[in-house]
This record gives structure tokens, C-alpha cells and sequence, in this order.
């Protein structure tokens, strides 16, 4: 275990600008799989994973009048 700690901390501080030089890469990364991820949860149908049960019904989609300012709009 101590091994393991200590070549990590070599690997940082060794290989630590090449870490950093790839940081806006992996951050840019990030914010697009959680962008990705919050779409995931917006369940605009059309992906059911039990057959068996019948679809849900969809109701209308809300009138402008009924969105809150500066809602998320597709």
C-alpha cells in the first residue's frame, strides 16, 4: 500500500504538467457528459424498457402563458 503511495506521488509530481496541460480538455469532457446526462432526464418518451406495460399518456405540452421565465425551451 505504501508503494502504491508513493509511486503515485511521483507520478503526480512528475507527470503533474501534463496533467494540467489536459485539464480544460477533461473539464470540457465533463460539462458535456453531464450536459448530455441532464437530457437524459428530461424522459421525452419513445424509450420504455418494460414492453409489457402500455405507454404512458402524454398530455399537452403546457401553453406559453403556463412556462416559468426563463425555463428550459426545446
Amino acid at each position: 500500500m505504501g508503494f502504491l503511495a508513493i509511486a503515485g506521488f511521483f507520478l503526480l509530481v512528475e507527470h503533474g504538467a501534463h496533467l494540467f496541460g489536459a485539464l480544460p480538455y477533461l473539464l470540457i469532457g465533463a460539462f458535456f457528459a453531464l450536459h448530455l446526462g441532464m437530457h437524459a432526464g428530461h424522459r421525452h418518451g419513445g424509450h420504455r424498457h418494460d414492453k409489457t406495460q402500455p405507454p404512458p399518456s402524454n398530455p399537452a405540452p403546457p401553453a406559453d402563458d403556463d412556462r416559468p421565465p426563463g425555463g428550459h425551451h426545446h
